[in-house]
């Protein structure tokens, strides 16, 4: 079950998701629904229809245009802009009871023929249909009526809107009286006024409709007076002049609409009316200058039966013309002269779109961007007006303007040359106390590697004098092994010869003495060779060393011989890059010169020198950029 506001009474109305007809509780209506099956859109719809019941018509048709933005198919949302165009009030009718349709925005288009209602129409389903064509039915009768009243009012001149009664107080409002004041005038001028309070004082309220659309319809031109920024927003007030600006803009120039305010902010006004010339009541003269000016745009129709306006329109408050042209560059002056450069510049561009060939509409955009010359940090953004002040200006005019653009011109161009130029002395000072920083911890690098590679050549010479000592030591007892080798092999020798000729001398004399005589032969001559084999031994040994110290000896001489070639490498490219340092500070050094010489030359050069010195942009610049790309080299360096 879900509950939506009934658009005839406001009460609540329970329906199921996916119903289109349902009946109120309260006012017992039939009508229509959308087709929804969630809140988000039951919400829209529900606070659409409040405002449309408060006759906010158009910021209901805001939501209605949403809805359908989401959802192209809804045929009520379709049939809901059909009721805020035609500005639908449903009222209770004191004899049935029942409710029934009023129209506060009529249009001369039949509903039938209005594109929304063909469009609900359409997407709508039978029960839906019916009850759409009904309405419509009653909102076309309706609809004849007005306009045959219509037909038969006398048209109207002027139409004054405003706010009658305040809603706090139920007083009449200022604005009310400033309204009545302007109605009697404009009347003993002979105009046919529309001033509600007068003019429909004896009309029924419901049928206030048909006289207003008429004036509406006739009006050539429409007043709204407010006193406070409510009272132009007042529902009533917001739907008369907003019907009348759409007929403005579809009038061809044969309508106007004049805001006119007191006692408020005219930045408070309506935001429609940005594009008006808004005038202030509080202004001596003003009903004075606002009567000529209406009667200027009235006679005008009357007398010439055409569709463009007078030459004069509008003196007083910035319409098109000869006269309005002059009146508006006094006003703008006038603005200036009080220090409101943003009233004045909104008088300068109006007169600039339409009158671009007189050059004094671009001069006062100037004068006022730059605030009558007085900020200079404006007037580079005006060059393309001064331009066009150069080729409109008369020629005997010309030189002053020139002078006095040139003067702010070229005091920001000083400034700003200036800036650049100390901004570039100090990026090139930087560059060059780094670069010299650089070269300084090149050098240091350099020193630390002749440091390290004497250090590592000390220790080389220590590590190889210490083996050739080792292979020199050693050696010497390989040499005595094979000597001690060959001198074992001659004592074997003679020991054997000897054992035998003990051996066969004792057997002359005996055999056990033959046998004593060899083991004492053979004694002797083992204990000489074990003497000689230690030696030989140690030979071997030693032979083992050498080879091991002969092989280290290499390896530390091959390690330093490439530990060697590496530093002298990495040496080089220090070298190299501290060459190209030295050029780089030398280059840094001839551009700081340059630019003093050129910083020196912007300030205490003339103007004129300035303008006509072309090497400040042939030389300063692209060294700017030269000595940029340097800095950056050594950023990245870094």
């Amino acid at each position: 079950m879900a509950i939506m506001k009934c658009k005839m009474c406001g009460g609540n109305l329970e329906f199921e998701w996916g119903e289109s007809v349902g009946v109120c509780e309260s006012c017992g209506t039939k009508q229509t629904l959308p087709k929804i099956d969630d809140e988000v859109r039951a919400n829209l719809y529900n606070r659409a229809n409040h405002l449309r019941q408060k006759n906010e018509f158009d910021k209901a048709e805001q939501i209605y245009e949403q809805i359908l933005a989401e959802e192209p198919f809804e045929a009520e949302a379709y049939w809901s802009l059909v009721l805020c165009r035609y500005g639908i009030e449903y009222v209770e009718d004191t004899r049935s009871g029942k409710r029934v349709p009023t129209i506060n925005r009529t249009q001369y288009t039949s509903v039938y023929d209005d594109a929304n209602y063909k469009s609900a129409i359409e997407y709508a389903d039978e029960g839906q249909r019916i009850i759409y064509e009904e309405e419509a039915h009653s909102i076309n009768e309706i609809q004849k009526k007005y306009l045959a009243l219509s037909e038969s009012e006398e048209p109207f001149d002027v139409f004054i809107s405003y706010k009658e009664k305040d809603d706090m107080t139920h007083q009449r409002t200022h604005d009310s009286v400033l309204a009545n004041d302007l109605y009697h005038q404009l009347t003993q001028e002979g105009y046919k006024v529309f001033y509600s309070r007068v003019t429909l004082e004896d009309k029924l309220g419901s049928e206030y409709e048909p006289y207003i659309f008429a004036a509406l319809n006739s009006a050539k031109v429409m007043v709204v007076i407010g006193t406070r920024p409510e009272y132009f927003n007042a529902v009533w007030v917001k739907n008369e002049w907003s019907r009348f600006l759409s007929m403005v803009k579809s009038s061809n120039g044969e309508k106007a609409l004049i805001p006119a305010y007191k006692d408020m902010d005219p930045y408070d006004l309506p935001e429609e009316f940005s594009h008006l010339q808004a005038q202030d009541m509080s202004k001596i003269g003003f009903i004075q200058d606002l009567i000529r000016g209406i009667k200027k745009i009235v006679d005008y129709k009357k007398t010439k039966k055409s569709r463009d306006l007078p030459p004069d329109f509008g003196e007083s408050f910035g319409f098109t013309g000869e006269v309005s042209h002059e009146k508006l560059l006094q006003n703008a002056e006038t603005f200036i002269t009080l220090g409101n450069y943003a009233e004045a510049i909104k008088i300068y561009e109006k007169i600039t779109l339409n009158y671009p060939e007189d050059y004094r509409g671009w001069w006062g955009r100037i004068t006022c961007l730059t605030h009558s010359f007085t900020k200079e940090d404006k007037i580079m953004e005006c060059r393309e007006w001064y331009n066009y002040v150069c080729q409109l200006a008369p020629k005997d005019v010309l030189p002053d303007l020139r002078k006095k653009y040139d003067a702010l011109y070229f005091q920001k161009r000083r400034r700003d040359l200036t800036i650049e130029g100390e901004e570039l002395l100090k990026t090139i000072n930087k560059a060059k106390k780094d670069s010299v920083d650089e070269k300084r911890a090149v050098l240091a690098e350099i020193a630390a590697s002749q440091e390290h590679i004497a250090e590592k050549r000390d220790n080389r010479d220590s590590i190889v004098k210490e083996l050739e000592e080792n292979i020199t030591r050693h050696s010497a007892y390989v040499e005595r092994g094979h000597k001690y080798k060959k001198i074992m092999a001659v004592v074997l020798k003679v020991t054997g010869l000897l054992a035998v000729i003990c051996f066969l001398g004792g057997l002359v004399i005996g055999i056990s003495f033959s046998i004593q005589l060899t083991f004492a032969a053979i004694g002797v001559g083992a204990l000489i060779a074990v003497v000689f084999y230690n030696g030989v031994v140690e030979g071997k040994d030693s032979e083992e060393r050498v080879k091991e110290f002969k092989e280290k000896l290499c390896a530390e001489k091959s390690d330093f011989e490439a530990f060697f070639a590496e530093e002298t490498k990495k040496n080089d490219l220090r070298n190299e890059s501290a060459q190209t340092i030295d050029k780089r500070v030398k280059d840094l050094t001839s551009a700081s010169l340059l630019s003093a010489e050129v910083l020196g030359f912007i300030i205490k050069g003339t103007d004129e020198e300035i303008e006509s010195n072309k090497s400040i942009s042939r030389t300063l610049i692209p060294r700017v950029r030269e000595i940029r790309d340097l800095y950056d080299e050594v950023a990245k360096m870094e």
